[in-house]
């Protein structure tokens, strides 16, 4: 009986550890206003059992917005951006999609898609600072005046 119970017991808590996903990472989606859309980028990090968060809004120009809290339960994502009267909250519907609500003065619906490691296509192309390889032919030049 009591090995019984000690399986029992084992499964119950393996099942447990495996329904919390891993949300650690770079999280995009775009919040559809009725004029335009923003894309968001969440940067979730884990030390420990804790969650801490920052926003960006790059099309805003807005990086390391500060989310003040965190809470992840089960499938459960709830985070509360202070700095910007903002709250999101919703569910994770698989390890890489989180489908939610953004909650500022009026209420979006929100999907992020997690993005792998070390990329996010939240970077802003810019006209006034090119990089290589360039659609035209760039030649240094010096001139003594």
């Amino acid at each position: 009986m009591k090995k019984f119970c000690l399986a029992f017991y084992s499964l119950l808590f393996f099942d447990f550890v495996q329904a919390q996903k891993n949300i650690a990472g770079n999280w995009e989606g775009k919040l559809v206003l009725p004029a335009a859309s923003l894309r968001v980028v969440v940067h979730i990090h884990e030390d420990a059992g804790t969650y801490t968060a920052t926003l960006d809004s790059p099309d805003q120009g807005a990086k390391g917005i500060p989310v003040s809290d965190v809470k992840y339960s089960g499938d459960s994502l709830f985070l509360d951006v202070a700095a910007a009267g903002a709250k999101l909250s919703g569910k994770l519907t698989s390890d890489t999609t989180f489908s939610g609500e953004w909650i500022q003065s009026i209420r979006l619906p929100l999907a992020l898609k997690k993005s792998a490691a070390g990329e996010t296509t939240a970077e802003v192309k810019r006209p006034q600072t090119p990089r290589p390889p360039f659609p035209y032919a760039s030649t240094d030049v010096v001139y003594f005046n």
